[in-house]
C-alpha cells in the first residue's frame, strides 16, 4: 500500500509555481534515490523531439556535482540542493519545432530533504511570438502622433502613449488613476460628460468635438474618440480614447467660411452674408413689428479711379472708404460690399424714413472728407437708395432691388444724395436699363452724328470756330437728346469709345474745312471720365495724326467738376495734352468749384463763362457784375473769354462792353450738321453782315 504523500510545504509550492508557465509542456518527475527513473505525470504532450532526454538530464546532473566538486558516488537525494541550488534552473534551446525551454527544480520534504527531481518542457514559439507582438504594438502606441488613453471600466485612466503627453502635456504620473474629466472642463456642447458616458455605455462608442484644456491652461479643440473594449463574456473591460488636436483643421474651417461669407478685399460681409442677416432681420420684425432699412451705396464716377490710377489704386479707395464707413454704423448694423463700387447697409429696429435718412446723410458726409491716396487728395461723393420694411419689400431679395432702383434716381440728381424706393420707379430704371443696351448697339451701328454750333468773334462778328457736339438719331425714334444718353455713357464707360469717335470725326471734318480754305478750330468736349483715362493723350494725337489737322486748330474743353476730384492728375494730363500742341479751354466755368486758388494751376487757354450766367444777366444786376468780374479776370490772365448762351442782342452788347471775346448760342445759330454748317458760312461770306443780325429770336 502506498503510503500517503506529504503535504507540499510553503517552500516547496513557491518554487514549483515558475513551472506553470503557459503553452503546450511536458511535466515529469525523477525520484531522488534508486534506479534512476523517470515518470511522466501529465502527458499533455510527448517528450519533445530535440529535447534533452533523462540520460541527457543525468549528464547535466553529473556535470553539475562535478563543477561543484562533489563525489560521483554522492547519492542524487543528497546533493541535489547543491547541485541546483535554491533556484529553478533553466536551459532553453531550438529545434525544429520552435523554441523550448526546460525548467528543473529540486522537491523537498518538509524537513528540506531532497525526495526527488521534478521538470517541465515548455513549448516557448508561441509565447515569444506573443512577446514580440506585445513589444510591436507598445512601439506602435508610442509612435502614434495622436493622444491614446486606456481607462478601466470605471473610467479612471491606466495607460497613456507619449502622444498623449505631448498633446495635453501632462506625464503619464500625472494622470493614471484619475478619471478623463479633468482634460475637459469647460465643454458643455454635448450635455455634459455624464451624457458622454452614458451614450458610451448604452452604444459603445462616442465621436464629437470637445473644448480640451492642456496643463499650461491653454484651451483648443480636440476631437474625441471614445470605444469600449469587451472581455470574452461581453463584459466591458477597458475604455480606449483616441484625442486630435484639430486647431489647424478649424482654423482652415473659419479661413474657408469666411472666405465664402465676405468680400476678399475689404472683409465686409458679402451678398450671401448680407441677405442671410437681412432674413433673420426680417423674421426679427415680423415678430417684433419693428421697422428694417436697406441702404444702396454707389460711389460716383469710381471708375475714373480705376482708369486712371489704375485698379491697384482704386482697391485702396475701396478699402479706405469700407474702413471710413464702417466706424459710423452701429453694433447691430450691417455693412457688406457687393463687388465694385457697391455696398448694402443693413439697420434693423429702424424707426422709420427720418431714422433711414440720417444715417444715409452721415455717410455721404464721411465721403464728402477728402481722401489721400499716394500722395494724393481725392474726392469722391455717393449716391444712396433707401428701401424700406415692409412697405417697400417683405423678402430680402425684394428690398435690395428696390434700394438699388432708388439709389439710380439718387445718381439722376437728388438734391440730398440719397433717395427712398417709390414704385414709379420701376418704369424708371428700366428704361434706363433698356436705354443702356441700345446705346451699346448704337456704338456698334454708328447711329451718332457730330453737329457743329459757330463760335462767333465778338470785334469782326464773324465765325472763329465751331463746337463739336454729338447727336443720336436712333432710327425709328429720331434725335435723342445728350442729356438724356451722356450721363448714362459717362457712367457706363461708354464715353471713352464714344468720345474718341467725336474726336477722330471732329478732327476730320476741320481739317476738311480747312482744305477748303475755311481755318475754323473746332473744340471738343472731355467728360470727366475721358480726362481719367491713361490712354487720352494717345487718343488725341493719333487723332491729330491720321487726319492731318495743326494742333493748334483743336481745343479740348473740360469743366471744373472734371478736374477738381482728382486735380493732380488731371494737371498731368492737361500738360501732356498741352505738350501736343492743342489748346484746353475750362467750360462752364462759374458753376462748379470755381476755386481761383486751382485755376491758376491749370494750364488753359480758353475761358467759356457757363450760360446760365449768361441768361439771367441783366443791366446792373448782381449776375452782370459777376460776369463783368469774370471776363475781367480771363483778360487779365491772358485768356480768351467766350460767353455761351448767347440768346439776344442785349447779351450781345453787354458782353461787347465788358470786353468778351467770343460768343456762342442760339442768337447766331443751334448746331447743325456739317453741310448746314457750311451754308450758313456761305451765307456769312456772302452777306454784307452777319445772317444772324436782325434775325434774333429774343430781342
Amino acid at each position: 500500500m502506498n503510503k500517503p504523500r506529504p503535504k507540499q510545504s510553503p517552500e516547496y509550492r513557491q518554487r514549483r509555481a515558475p513551472m506553470a508557465e503557459p503553452g503546450p509542456a511536458t511535466a515529469f518527475f525523477r525520484r531522488a534515490a534508486g534506479t534512476p527513473r523517470w515518470r511522466v505525470e501529465h502527458d499533455q504532450a510527448a517528450w519533445p523531439t530535440g529535447c534533452p532526454g533523462p540520460e541527457d538530464i543525468e549528464r547535466f546532473l553529473a556535470q553539475r556535482r562535478a563543477a561543484l566538486g562533489l563525489e560521483p558516488a554522492v547519492d542524487l537525494g543528497g546533493c541535489l540542493a547543491a547541485a541546483l541550488g535554491p533556484e529553478p534552473w533553466a536551459v532553453q534551446w531550438a529545434d525544429s519545432q520552435g523554441r523550448r525551454r526546460l525548467l528543473l527544480v529540486a522537491v523537498t520534504k518538509d524537513d528540506c530533504r531532497a525526495r526527488g527531481l521534478a521538470g517541465v518542457i515548455v513549448d516557448q514559439t508561441g509565447q515569444q511570438a506573443h512577446r514580440e507582438r506585445a513589444e510591436l504594438l507598445d512601439q506602435v502606441l508610442e509612435c502614434a502622433s495622436e493622444g491614446i488613453m486606456v481607462t478601466d471600466r470605471d473610467g479612471h485612466i491606466i495607460m497613456v502613449n507619449r502622444g498623449f503627453s505631448e498633446l495635453t502635456g501632462f506625464d503619464a504620473v500625472e494622470v493614471i488613476g484619475r478619471t478623463p474629466e479633468f482634460l475637459y472642463p469647460h465643454d458643455d456642447h454635448h450635455g455634459g460628460h455624464g451624457q458622454i458616458w452614458r451614450e458610451l455605455a448604452a452604444t459603445g462608442r462616442w465621436r464629437g468635438e470637445v473644448a480640451s484644456l492642456r496643463k499650461n491652461g491653454q484651451a483648443y479643440p480636440q476631437l474625441l474618440h471614445l470605444q469600449a473594449i469587451k472581455g470574452p463574456g461581453g463584459q466591458v473591460r477597458n475604455y480606449v480614447g483616441d484625442m486630435h488636436d484639430i486647431t489647424s483643421i478649424k482654423r482652415t474651417e473659419e479661413q474657408i467660411a469666411h472666405q465664402v461669407y465676405h468680400d476678399p478685399l475689404t472683409g465686409l460681409p458679402n451678398r450671401l452674408l448680407f441677405q442671410d442677416r437681412l432674413e433673420m432681420a426680417l423674421a426679427h420684425a415680423k415678430r417684433q413689428r419693428d421697422g428694417v432699412a436697406v441702404l444702396f451705396m454707389d460711389l460716383d464716377n469710381f471708375k475714373h479711379v480705376n482708369d486712371s490710377l489704375g485698379h491697384a489704386a482704386g482697391d485702396k479707395l475701396l478699402v479706405a472708404v469700407a474702413r471710413r464707413l464702417l466706424a459710423k454704423v452701429r453694433r447691430e448694423d450691417t455693412m457688406a460690399r457687393l463687388g465694385g463700387d457697391d455696398f448694402l447697409f443693413l439697420l434693423p429696429e429702424t424707426a422709420g424714413e427720418d431714422e433711414a435718412g440720417q444715417v444715409a446723410q452721415q455717410m455721404l458726409d464721411e465721403l464728402a472728407r477728402p481722401f489721400r491716396l499716394g500722395g494724393k487728395k481725392l474726392h469722391i461723393r455717393a449716391s444712396v437708395g433707401i428701401a424700406l420694411f415692409p412697405n417697400d419689400g417683405q423678402t430680402p431679395e425684394k428690398l435690395i432691388a428696390n434700394a438699388e432702383l432708388a439709389m439710380y434716381r439718387a445718381k439722376e440728381g437728388c438734391r440730398e444724395g440719397y433717395c427712398f424706393f417709390e414704385p414709379a420707379l420701376n418704369q424708371k430704371v428700366r428704361h434706363r436699363l433698356e436705354l443702356e443696351n441700345r446705346l451699346r448697339t448704337a456704338l456698334q451701328k454708328e447711329e451718332f452724328l457730330v453737329c457743329y454750333q459757330p463760335k462767333i468773334d465778338l470785334a469782326s462778328l464773324r465765325t472763329v470756330g465751331v463746337e463739336a457736339l454729338v447727336r443720336w438719331r436712333r432710327p425709328g425714334v429720331g434725335l435723342i437728346s445728350p442729356g438724356e444718353f451722356i450721363p448714362v455713357a459717362e457712367e457706363t464707360g461708354l464715353i471713352i469709345p464714344l468720345g474718341r469717335w467725336v474726336l477722330r470725326q471732329a478732327c476730320q471734318q476741320a481739317q476738311r474745312w480747312r482744305e477748303q480754305g475755311r481755318q475754323l478750330s473746332v473744340a471738343v468736349n472731355l467728360s470727366p471720365r475721358q480726362l481719367l483715362d491713361p490712354d487720352l493723350t494717345r487718343a488725341v494725337a493719333e487723332a491729330l495724326e491720321e487726319s492731318g489737322l495743326p494742333p493748334e486748330q483743336l481745343e479740348l474743353e473740360i469743366t471744373e467738376n472734371a478736374v477738381m476730384p482728382s486735380l493732380e492728375l488731371a494737371l498731368g494730363r492737361l500738360a501732356e495734352l498741352a505738350a501736343l500742341g492743342a489748346r484746353l479751354a475750362m467750360d462752364d466755368f462759374g458753376r462748379g468749384y470755381s476755386s481761383l486758388y486751382h485755376l491758376h494751376r491749370l494750364p488753359i487757354d480758353i475761358l467759356k463763362v457757363d450760360q446760365y450766367f449768361i441768361k439771367e444777366m441783366t443791366p446792373h444786376s448782381r449776375v452782370s457784375s459777376i460776369v463783368e468780374a469774370m471776363v475781367a479776370m480771363g483778360r487779365s490772365m491772358g485768356l480768351v473769354v467766350v460767353a455761351e448762351g448767347v440768346e439776344n442782342k442785349r447779351h450781345l452788347e453787354m458782353l461787347a462792353g465788358m470786353g468778351c471775346h467770343q460768343l456762342q448760342g442760339f442768337l447766331f445759330s443751334r448746331p447743325l450738321e456739317p453741310p448746314r454748317l457750311e451754308d450758313y458760312l456761305a451765307r456769312e461770306e456772302a452777306a454784307s453782315g452777319p445772317p444772324w443780325l436782325g434775325a434774333s429770336r429774343r430781342q
